[in-house]
């Protein structure tokens, strides 16, 4: 892959834009069952009772780096009040989310699809995605593209009522 090719893809592919993921708003989340980084499984029906910020992520893709740290604050601010951070590192090894993790740590709960299979079933069409999922399992909402504080916070804050 020449190197103009290589950026062209990543711009693609980071680009904030409109697909089916949002067409999902409304709807029960998928399930899924999988590899937690550090071990062991991770399903969403164990999660069911808490609001789950679910952030598909790739070590290569620039806003995911950028938003991580804002994830890392808001796990910690809201996680007395049942809500879940929760990354989704699309197709990649533990050891790649090791090499980023020591640049950037994951204070929040990690997810690996391997093999880009809940990608699909989320209809993610960039990266990095974002959705809201509220304690019935149902997706309250969306956001495609990198997160600022003020959605991040503002989406949490209007999920858990105050």
């Amino acid at each position: 892959m020449t190197r103009a090719t290589a950026l062209l893809t990543l711009l693609i592919l980071t680009i904030p834009v409109t697909s089916l993921a949002e067409s999902l708003d409304g709807r029960p989340a998928p399930g899924f069952t999988l590899e937690k980084y550090g071990g062991g499984t991770m399903s969403l029906e164990s999660l069911k009772g808490k609001i789950v910020v679910l952030n598909f992520w790739a070590t290569w893709c620039g806003p995911c780096k950028d938003e991580m740290p804002l994830l890392n604050e808001a796990n910690e601010k809201f996680r007395d009040n049942d809500v879940l951070i929760l990354g989704v590192n699309y197709q990649q090894t533990s050891k790649s989310v090791d090499r980023f993790a020591e640049k950037i740590p994951l204070d929040f709960p990690q997810v690996l699809d391997k093999k880009g299979d809940l990608v699909k079933q989320y209809e993610v069409a960039a990266l990095p995605t974002t959705f809201f999922i509220g304690k019935d399992g149902n997706i309250i909402t969306s956001h495609i593209g990198g997160l600022n504080y003020d959605i991040l916070f503002d989406t949490i804050k209007a999920i858990i009522g105050k």
